[in-house]
Formats: C-alpha cells, sequence, structure tokens
C-alpha cells in the first residue's frame, strides 16, 4: 500500500463539511487535499466527484478507468445512507448487528425497490446468518440467492453480486461453479475486497493455500480497514508461522474494533503456537461466551481444550449440546471441541454427522483448511468425507 485517503465528515442538519488527504504512506507527504462542503442530497455524486479527484492526482493524465462506476446504485440520498449503515453492521460480524444490517438495508429498499446494492446487502447478510446467528441453512440460502439474483436483474454489471452468487454454489459443494463465479467478481469488480475475502476461503477449501495468501493479500489491500478481512489476512500468516506479522494486524483489528470475536480468538491461538500456554488461557477468558453463535463457541472449546483447558472446553460443549432453546448445534462446533481434546474418534463421528445433513453444510468443507482439525487430516475417514464431498 503505498498512499491512504483519509478525512472528516461533519454533518450539521442537511449540511455536509468534508476534509480529504491522500498521504503518502512512505514519504509521509500529502499527494493530494481538498474540502468539500455539500448538502446531503450531493452525499452520492460528491463520492464520484472525490474519485475523479483522486485518479488525478495519481496518474494527471490518466483516462477515465473502465472500473469506474458510471451511474449511481440510487438516486435517493436516505436510501443510500441506509445502505451506509447497512454495511456497517454488516461488517461487525455478530448476529445482533446482522440483524441491524438487514433492518437498514430493508429500509434502503422500501424507499428505492430498485436499489441493486441494497439487494446485494441482503443476500450477503443472509449468507453470514448461518455462521453468526445459528439460521438454519435452507431459509437463508434461498434468500441469499433470491436477492443476488434481484440485485443482477437490476444491474448485470454488477460484478459484486456474483462474490455473493460464488458463495452460494460453495455451499452447495458446486466447485467449478463456485470458482467461476469469484473469478467473474473479480473481473467484474476488481476493486471489492470482499471477492477476494470469499474467494479466499474457497482456495483454502481447495487446498490452493499459496494461491489463497495473494489473493488474500490483495484484499487486504483493497480494504485495509475491515476487520473481517485484516483478520483473515492474519489467519494466512498464521498458516505461514509468521506470528509476529499476524499477531501485528490483528492489533490494528483490536485498535478498530476491541470485541471483534476473532481477532481475540486467533491471539489465543497464537500465544498456544508459541508455547504460552498461560497467556492463551488468560487471552480465552477474556472473551464472553454470552450470545456466541454455536461455531464460535466451538473455536473457544477448542482452545481451551489445546491448552491443557480441557474442563472448560467440556463446559462450553455442554451449552452446545444443551442449548436452552432447543436449537441443535452445528456438527462442526462439536467435532471441533473433541478435536480440542484429542479425541479423534468423537470429531469424526461428528463430522460425518455433518456430511448426512440436508441441504448440505456449510462449514463442513472448511474444515480442509483449518488447523482447529490437524488432529484428523491424514485419518482414512477424514479423507473418505473429503471425497464423498467431491474434495
Amino acid at each position: 500500500m503505498d498512499a491512504v485517503l483519509s478525512g472528516r465528515v461533519v454533518q450539521r442538519g442537511d449540511k455536509l463539511d468534508l476534509t480529504l488527504e491522500l498521504i503518502d504512506v512512505k514519504e509521509y507527504s500529502q499527494i493530494w487535499g481538498e474540502s468539500y462542503k455539500r448538502t446531503m442530497a450531493d452525499l452520492i455524486t460528491v463520492q464520484d466527484e472525490i474519485v475523479g479527484e483522486v485518479r488525478k492526482a495519481i496518474k494527471p493524465d490518466a483516462a477515465k478507468s473502465g472500473n469506474e462506476v458510471d451511474k449511481a446504485q440510487t438516486n435517493n440520498p436516505a436510501a443510500y445512507r441506509l445502505y451506509l449503515q447497512g454495511k456497517y453492521y454488516w461488517n461487525k460480524r455478530t448476529g445482533p448487528d446482522l440483524e441491524r444490517a438487514l433492518n437498514f438495508y430493508h429500509q434502503a429498499i422500501a424507499l428505492d425497490n430498485d436499489f441493486a446494492l441494497a439487494h446485494l446487502g441482503l443476500a450477503e447478510t443472509y449468507l453470514l446468518q448461518g455462521q453468526y446467528s445459528d439460521k438454519r441453512s435452507e431459509d437463508v440460502m434461498a434468500l441469499a440467492s433470491k436477492e443476488a439474483t434481484r440485485s443482477l436483474e437490476i444491474d448485470n454489471s454488477l460484478g459484486q453480486a456474483h462474490a455473493a452468487l460464488g458463495m452460494i454454489r460453495e455451499r452447495e459443494w458446486d466447485w467449478g461453479g463456485a470458482e467461476q463465479e469469484f473469478k467473474l467478481a473479480i473481473e467484474k469488480a476488481p476493486d471489492y475486497a470482499t471477492s477476494y475475502h470469499w474467494y479466499f476461503i474457497f482456495l483454502g477449501i481447495m487446498g490452493r493455500s499459496e494461491e489463497g495468501f495473494a489473493v488474500m493479500k490483495k484484499g487486504a489491500e483493497l480494504d485495509p480497514y475491515s476487520p473481517i478481512v485484516l483478520v483473515n489476512l492474519a489467519e494466512a500468516y498464521m498458516e505461514k508461522q509468521d506470528y509476529d506479522t499476524a499477531d501485528a494486524i490483528l492489533q490494528k483489528v483490536l485498535d478498530i474494533d476491541p470485541q471483534f470475536f476473532f481477532a481475540n480468538l486467533w491471539r489465543a491461538a497464537i500465544l498456544k503456537d508459541q508455547g504460552k500456554t498461560k497467556e492463551g488461557i488468560e487471552q480465552l477468558d477474556k472473551i464472553s461466551l454470552s450470545g456466541l453463535p454455536s461455531l464460535s463457541l466451538g473455536f473457544v472449546a477448542h482452545y481451551f481444550g489445546a491448552l491443557g483447558q480441557s474442563s472448560k472446553s467440556r463446559m462450553i460443549l455442554k451449552m452446545l449440546l444443551n442449548d436452552p432453546k432447543g436449537q441443535q448445534p452445528d456438527p462442526v462446533a462439536v467435532a471441533m471441541v473433541y478435536s480440542g481434546i484429542g479425541n479423534a474418534d468423537s470429531t469424526i463421528t461428528w463430522l460425518q454427522q455433518a456430511l448426512a445433513q440436508q441441504p448440505k453444510s456449510s462449514t463442513l468443507p472448511t474444515t480442509r483448511s483449518w488447523s482447529e482439525f490437524n488432529l484428523i487430516h491424514k485419518d482414512p475417514r477424514y479423507l473418505e468425507i473429503l471425497h464423498k464431498m467431491g474434495l
């Protein structure tokens, strides 16, 4: 990353004051700076104006990029502001925040039913609800597919929608279709970090970790302030055992959002791998279990077990298996607990249960790249599971 665009936005009633500057991070010098006084009605058009000015500052003689969006996705500033609020909560990656995101996206669509990005926002949020809210897979997948398709019906040039379709194909275990959609997303919307982030996950499933590392680095360059993008970049460095770099990235995430679950979890994982058992346990103890979905509980229990705290691990396992609402846990989450305490047979049993699920388990394929399952990665029974998934 050579430069960073930073700024300040002040709203007074309907008035907007924007002050921005483009900083050369190597020379610590200003490349470009400008102030804008606009109204809320100008919120959409001023963004295109800023992009144009920044492009001129970087390449004064450059022609307009073919990647630039030529038309606004909505002419309604209120709808656009609601969309931005939805995107903010979507990035926080918790069950309650995803519900807030859905609410804002629905409000945006109520103001402009042909707002393609808001429909895509719904699709992306539904895709996350299985993992972060324990929503029934068939319910959220159907809704995600409907909204992603709707966004493309409105604007068939919306490359970002193909990333959502790629994730849908991945969860259907349609590996060829998934990769085709991810590549199309990157081709049509090369500046959309989520496409690279989700393609990175897919490449991990395919066992193409080196390719995935390069893809994830590109995604983080495009969105260096997204907690989830940075967390996955840290994970990629952890796979390379570059713990110093991974920890520095996680610290950046925690500076943005001190409660971000996976940043705190991976800190504990790094400490475990470095043999710092006491510090790792202390780090896990900082994580509140209240309201966590089953997969997140499985991660915490796994690391408690791996750090020698099997009693805490089994306590969380009991929580998973005896949900007060009667909700069934993700079998992969339960398998992860058993993997943490070194019980290979029970790990395989629960993964086989995930294999038998209908509709197809969205988390089972990712176990191929998760180090939490190193215990059974070479087990013939696990290799048979991969074979049955077409991997």
